[in-house]
């Protein structure tokens, strides 16, 4: 099973490092397993950030957005505070925030959608699929890391409009990030920003076809309107 962290957006220095060749004197070079999946993020308690409370309760933002996100993607994320990270997700249904994104943006409410609902994408990637990494080459892992992070793109901007945001403020906090001309991880900002344009443009074409569609029947569909409860 590969283990898998995947760092949120921008920020961290989250490139995988193709393994040494040297060693001490005398030593086998040391045997450096593939990997996808990066260290995860520091979780803190919540009770030493007083400041941040307000979004946590039970109607607070993060808590309102994650009801949204599991509504529209069937996924139970747990939502834990962290430090070294603006967000991250793991293969064991967390999905971590960073309490220093959060004290900047906590009144930024469509950034904070945009950050979650990227995280909520690599809730349901499946990276088992590509087998043995050990198998490929570290420019075919580097690959399929920037893939990864696309497909996530591309559910958060499928999903924003859905649930009553914009892509636009992501794409803004997306191009102040030190990754905003690409990376071994990132495609760079203009290609993000391609995707979620692109992925957003679909739900809205498909909300105006079903508003067209059904905007006289009785029989709900998900596409005709905004999901503002959850």
């Amino acid at each position: 099973m590969v283990a898998r962290i995947e760092t949120g957006l921008t920020q961290l220095n989250t490139l995988i490092k193709a393994p040494s060749m040297g060693g001490p004197a005398g030593q086998a070079p040391a045997i450096v397993k593939k990997s996808i999946g990066e260290v995860a993020p520091q979780i803190v308690d919540p009770a030493h950030y007083p400041a941040l409370a307000a979004l946590l309760t039970q109607y607070g933002v993060i808590n309102r957005l994650r009801r949204k996100l599991m509504t529209l993607s069937g996924r139970n994320g747990k939502v834990v505070l962290a430090k070294n990270t603006i967000g991250a997700a793991d293969n064991k249904g967390f999905v971590y925030l960073g309490v220093d994104f959060l004290k900047e943006f906590q009144d930024q409410v469509e950034v904070l959608a945009g950050v979650m609902a990227h995280e909520w994408g690599h809730l349901s990637s499946n990276l088992l699929k590509y087998g043995n990494l050990d198998d490929l080459s570290w420019d075919e892992i580097f690959d399929i890391r920037r893939d990864e992070e696309a497909s996530a793109d591309a559910f958060a901007g499928r999903n924003l409009p859905l649930m009553g945001y914009s892509v636009e403020p992501l794409i803004c906090f997306l191009s102040q990030g030190k990754d905003k001309l690409g990376s071994h991880k990132y495609y760079n900002t203009q290609i993000r920003a391609h995707i979620l344009r692109e992925a957003a443009k679909t739900t809205q074409e498909r909300q105006g076809f079903a508003q067209k569609l059904f905007g006289s029947s009785i029989y709900p569909n998900p596409y005709t309107s905004v999901l503002l409860i959850a």
